[in-house]
């Protein structure tokens, strides 16, 4: 249960996070800076999983084997490329959007 919720909280919020860029497109607001920070949050997320869900699985290994008889082990280090690849890429989108909607507003206030 509690190896699950380690996964589940960063996932929720990863949810949560889409579905405000998902409903900003819906809105007909694509290239916003809200949008890009959205981006930006959901890229840090991802990176954040990648790196810190396996160090806390195992510290609750180490901590359920310090109160317990028998032994508790977990392969932590697999998904981590596969999580933070992608999280690599969504700041690398937000920085674009970013940078876009700066250029925009720019080229609005010169006209």
């Amino acid at each position: 249960m509690l190896f699950r919720s380690v996964h589940v909280l960063p996932l929720a919020f990863a949810f949560w996070l889409l579905s405000r860029i998902f409903s900003n497109i819906q809105q007909g607001q694509i290239f916003t800076e809200q949008n890009a920070s959205y981006l930006l949050g959901y890229g840090l997320l991802q990176i954040f999983a990648a790196v810190f869900v396996p160090v806390i699985k195992g510290l609750i290994c180490w901590l359920v084997n310090l109160v317990s008889d028998g032994q508790l082990s977990v392969s932590t280090g697999q998904a981590m490329f596969k999580t933070l690849v992608p999280g690599i890429g969504f700041l690398v989108a937000a920085y674009i959007i970013h940078y876009g909607v700066y250029l925009q507003d720019e080229v609005d206030h010169t006209l």
